[in-house]
């Protein structure tokens, strides 16, 4: 009884306490229930009094059951901790639980004792205070910007997830770090000044900073204090890195384009004696800054690239550069890679990773490995492509030792700009080029023309000479003392006759007799002479291409060709040397051929003749190839073997150049077109020289000269041999002698020149009237009139003046045995 008095008490204390207290038997079914617990969970007294704890008190899902409490409360004696429990009306009430084992006296414990506070202000606020701090933390982690705590010491205390150029490190890693390691030493003590006075004055602080790996920063700084009163300083990062190159860019832009106009004016200012590639160059730097810039032209027949200019070297680079091989200007370089020649051909700028070596450009030209980007301290190489229309004329290769923003859009204005001065200068070097051509094909046609019309005019001096000596010396006895007279007087002549053939071949006047033709042949039936007429101390070598191809041309002509450029040769090495002769195809383009005219672009064959000799510097060159002109001694040479050379080679619609300089000896290039070895041979025409008795005939022979001394030798020739001779000074004579005379002709010995009616166009009009009639022609040189493209026609019979009574009467003889041409033109 006294028991349970006890417990009356107890309960009505513990009725009035703040917190709710239920306490349960050791079944766990309640037996005293307090008003707060009451007002906790809405129930009554009553209802829970005699109820399973688990019944009135019911704890949310998640929450530990109340079976699991009690096993705690068992073997440890306590449970506490913080549950969300149901009300009466299925609400949730947080609650800090507490449950003991309920002891009252010495009998041991009577049950439970729990005790239940409400916690759910509490819990309201820390759910906002969590959900405060997520988001703080979500607005951190997710700012652009990055966000550093650190001390004075600069030991980093937090880092959010924006770690400018960090992101390799781990957010431990970067906490572990010292925020002056990723500062360079002046930033870092601008930095610390700033911070110092941030921390001094208590104010936000604002500074660019540059990292160490050049990122540019604006940092902003906050100083505060954390709960245990310790200063630290929030530094807010904001990568301004491209905001800086854009305005970096922009200010350069604006440089650029000035240095543009600049440009732009100074091209047009441009000298002729200034060199176009040099002030490309150097204008380019100017755009580019520090650099090596080397501007090449590209040569479309060789597919290379020349460097003409390199600016931006320093002493000790090109003093490396010539011990190392040379000075790359003038060098050629092959252009391998066809994605290299269209970017070229585009005129857009490039960075090429490959360096130097993707232009063929990357090793110096030496036994060596070095190369320029190693020499120089080059960090990128850019090229940017001269073009116009596709075409390309050259490139402009940036060698840049640093790798700072370079805008391409102004390199490629500026390309377009260079492209247009330097298409304009190789056009005015071109036409400059063309006019000296023209004017030195007009000088050598006027002097071709004087020559040939004073080698017609001797000619007919030598034949009448020759021919009346010849008469003389028929009608002499051979013991007569004038004859050894006369025979001198005739080998004078013979050296006259000589003289004007050479005048006559420089003139592209004399008749040839082309057929295909192999340049090795000509070569080879040559070198054994050739071997005796060099002498022993110049040293022959032949190199013959295999299997050349043929061209049509006269064999003796071009023997003639070889010979004088070999004596030429010679005559350059008066101490000895090597004399080189080569044969080779060739492909010509339309550009080479302007420059080499008569040629036409397409297949063809070059024979070159090389020496070791003095050489020739560039006055001596123009004039080489001029009928008299000689560097000889007075008495060693005539000046007419290389002019007689250029007439044979013109006249093969072919070309002869000569690249030489003084000391390195001298390179003569003879062109000649291929032709296809199908193409019909023709025979040479017979022996113009006669041995043994004069042939004599009957026939009636209608001689047509307008120089009367050779028409009058002919006629006392002629006659002499037994024909019957008709003779007229011209066509019209003729014609109209022919249309008196009842007999038959036999033969037309005609002139091919003459005033008023030439000798082609009086057999014409002959044949119709004659059809039987055979024609001889006669000349001191062989006009267009008769020969086609340089060679005598199909049925053609000629006689070259001068000529020697014998001779006339074997041509004489060759012709009226000859059968009757089916037609005469």
């Amino acid at each position: 009884m006294k028991k349970r008095t006890s417990l009356t008490d107890a309960f009505a204390v513990l009725d009035n306490l703040n917190d709710g207290v239920i306490v349960a038997d050791e079944n766990a079914r309640i037996t005293f229930f307090s008003r707060q617990a009451e007002r906790l969970l809405l129930r009554p007294a009553e209802e829970a009094v005699g109820s399973p704890l688990e019944e009135i008190v019911r704890f949310a899902p998640g929450f530990p059951s109340h079976a699991e409490i009690r096993r705690t409360v068992e073997s440890s004696g306590l449970w506490e901790g913080d549950v969300q429990a149901m009300t009466a009306h299925d609400a949730p009430v947080w609650l800090a639980w507490s449950m003991s084992l309920f002891v009252w006296g010495p009998e041991g414990p009577d049950g439970f004792l729990a005790i239940a506070r409400d916690i759910s202000q509490r819990k309201l606020a820390l759910g906002a205070l969590a959900a405060a701090e997520e988001r703080y933390r979500a607005v951190v982690e997710t700012v652009p910007d990055s966000l550093l705590v650190h001390d004075r010491e600069g030991r980093i205390h937090f880092v959010n997830r924006v770690r400018p150029g960090f992101t390799n490190l781990s957010t431990e890693q970067f906490l572990q770090r010292s925020l002056w390691e990723f500062g360079k030493g002046p930033v870092v003590e601008v930095y610390r000044e700033a911070m110092e006075r941030t921390l001094a004055s208590g104010e936000m602080g604002q500074l660019e900073v540059t990292d160490i790996y050049g990122r540019v920063f604006e940092a902003r700084l906050a100083p505060f204090r954390e709960a245990d009163d310790h200063e630290r300083v929030l530094l807010v990062l904001r990568d301004i890195t491209a905001a800086r190159r854009a305005e970096e860019l922009e200010r350069r832009r604006v440089e650029n384009i000035a240095v543009l106009g600049e440009t732009a004016m100074r091209f047009v200012t441009l000298q002729p004696d200034e060199n176009v590639f040099r002030l490309i160059a150097e204008q380019a730097r100017r755009l580019v800054g520090d650099a090596i810039v080397a501007v090449s032209e590209y040569l479309a027949g060789k597919d290379c690239l020349v460097c003409r200019a390199l600016v931006g070297l320093g002493a000790e680079e090109i003093e490396a550069l010539t011990l190392l091989g040379g000075h790359p200007e003038g060098k050629e370089f092959p252009v391998g890679d066809q994605r290299i020649r269209a970017e070229l051909a585009s005129g857009v700028f490039v960075r090429l990773p490959g360096g130097l070596n993707e232009l063929g450009l990357g090793e110096i030209p030496a036994a060596t490995s070095v190369s320029l980007e190693d020499l120089a301290g080059i960090k990128e190489v850019c090229v940017v492509g001269l073009a116009s229309h596709g075409w390309i004329l050259g490139d402009i290769a940036l060698m840049r030792r640093e790798k700072t923003p370079l805008d391409a859009a102004v390199v490629e204005m500026f390309a377009r700009q260079a492209a247009i001065v330097l298409q304009r200068r190789m056009a005015e070097m071109e036409r400059a080029q063309l006019e000296k051509q023209l004017l030195q094909s007009q000088k050598m046609e006027a002097i071709g023309l004087l020559a040939g019309g004073i080698a017609h005019d001797f000619n007919n001096l030598i034949t009448g000479i020759v021919g009346n000596l010849s008469l003389m010396m028929m009608d002499m006895d051979e013991t007569d003392p004038s004859r050894e007279t006369l025979t001198e007087v005739q080998a004078a002549a013979q050296r006259a006759a000589d003289l004007t053939r050479q005048l006559l071949a420089f003139s592209r006047r004399q008749t040839l007799l082309p057929k295909p033709t192999n340049l090795n042949d000509v070569v080879g039936n040559l070198q054994r002479m050739l071997v005796r007429l060099i002498g022993e101390d110049v040293a022959l070598a032949v190199d013959l291409w295999p299997e050349v191809e043929l061209t049509m041309a006269d064999p003796g002509q071009i023997e003639q060709v070889i010979v004088n450029l070999a004596v030429n040769a010679r005559d350059a090495m008066p101490e000895g040397g090597r004399l080189t002769i080569a044969t080779a195809p060739i492909d010509i383009d339309e550009t080479f051929c302007q420059r080499h005219p008569p040629l036409i672009p397409g297949r063809h064959v070059t024979c070159t003749v090389r020496d070791t000799g003095c050489g020739m510097d560039a006055e001596t060159m123009a004039h080489v190839f001029e009928p008299f002109f000689t560097t000889k001694p007075k008495g060693r040479g005539t000046g007419l073997g290389l002019s007689t050379a250029y007439g044979i080679i013109r006249q093969h619609q072919g070309a002869i150049d000569v690249q030489s300089r003084p000391g390195e000896g001298a390179t003569f290039t003879v062109y000649l077109p291929v032709v296809s070895e199908s193409l019909p041979r023709r025979d040479a025409a017979p022996a113009s020289a006669a041995s043994g008795p004069m042939q004599t005939g009957k026939e009636t022979i209608l001689v047509v000269e307008d120089d009367d001394i050779v028409r009058e030798l002919n006629v006392r020739t002629l006659k002499r041999l037994g024909y019957r001779i008709l003779s007229a000074a011209d066509g019209p004579s003729a014609l109209a002698l022919v249309h008196r005379h009842s007999g038959v002709i036999q033969l037309l010995l005609t002139d091919v020149v003459m005033p008023e009616m030439n000798g082609r166009e009086l057999a014409a009009e002959l044949v119709k009237l004659r059809p039987d009639i055979r024609v001889l022609y006669t000349s001191g040189y062989a006009d267009n009139v008769i020969t086609r493209h340089g060679g005598l026609g199909e049925d053609v019979h000629f006689l070259h003046k001068p000529y020697t009574p014998g001779i006339l009467a074997g041509a004489v003889r060759a012709a009226l045995e000859a059968p009757v041409p089916s037609r005469v033109e």
